[in-house]
């Protein structure tokens, strides 16, 4: 047989290298879920005796598991979009501290985190997001506050721009997946790569309630200028509190970001 042409030898590695991306793709876009979706499923604490344990559907089907913390003459009712890892289990502390200062909580886990059913995506969490705080109108009677935290302000927002909330807290809120993926994955050009949107720089000019923002100037997850950014893209009316060295996950119990909550939602019309 005859030697391979320099064409053929530039075929065959040209076919090769087709490969080894489309494996590299494949294995980037299995990592970039593993990544985004941190689920556990077991609750790692007890429900609060003040607490119960309730169970809804998603919009799609999917069985979803909560638990509903009501305060006696509510003054505020909140939805709680928690973040990417663990359940709600790992949030029960915030939620029986709002309880305690006059606040009913909804903390709900999307699908495939703690009791929930089905597998955690992008448009799901978004899903199970509209049938939370459905299900928290019918539970209080009242208007509801979406409070996002992290990848948790992803289905507050569409909450918020789909007329669905009548106030909106954003805690360490990402600008979109690709300005995140740039920040973990520092490669030029890897962003570009992202199949999950997380679209809040696209969503957010279409909310139709009052804002408030938290992000904490060193924090080390969300860089604190996608908050400000985000914060630009807001329409009015709108409040960005910057928390003074405060990290990804700070508490928000107590402080500048505690006391911002309580005076936004003290001041909110028509909750």
């Amino acid at each position: 047989m005859g030697e391979a042409t320099p064409l053929a030898l530039w075929i065959r590695v040209l076919r090769i290298l087709a490969i080894l991306l489309c494996l590299f793709l494949i294995f980037g876009w299995r990592m970039e879920r593993k990544m985004i979706f941190v689920p556990s499923a077991p609750w790692d604490a007890p429900l609060p005796d003040e607490a119960k344990e309730v169970e809804f559907v998603s919009t799609d089907g999917t069985e979803l598991s909560g638990a509903w913390f009501p305060a006696e003459q509510a003054s505020a009712v909140l939805v709680y979009c928690h973040g990417n890892a663990g359940n709600i289990s790992h949030r029960f502390d915030i939620a029986s501290h709002w309880q305690k200062c006059g606040w009913s909580v909804l903390l709900f886990d999307y699908r495939g985190y703690g009791r929930s059913k089905g597998n955690p995506t992008e448009k799901g969490i978004i899903a199970d997001a509209r049938a939370a705080i459905a299900f928290t109108r019918r539970l209080s009677g009242k208007n509801v506050v979406a409070f996002g935290r992290s990848l948790g302000t992803v289905p507050a927002v569409v909450l918020a721009a789909e007329g669905e909330a009548c106030g909106l807290i954003l805690d360490s809120p990402l600008l979109n997946g690709r300005a995140i993926a740039d920040v973990i994955m520092p490669i030029p050009g890897m962003g570009m790569l992202m199949q999950t949107r997380l679209d809040n720089s696209g969503r957010i000019g279409s909310i139709t309630c009052p804002l408030l923002l938290l992000h904490g100037d060193a924090d080390e997850i969300v860089p604190y200028e996608q908050g400000m950014e985000l914060h630009r893209l807001a329409p009015d009316p709108k409040q960005l509190v910057k928390i003074p060295g405060g990290q990804h996950n700070d508490s928000r119990r107590s402080g500048v970001a505690f006391e911002a909550v309580r005076d936004f939602l003290a001041g909110l019309p028509g909750k």
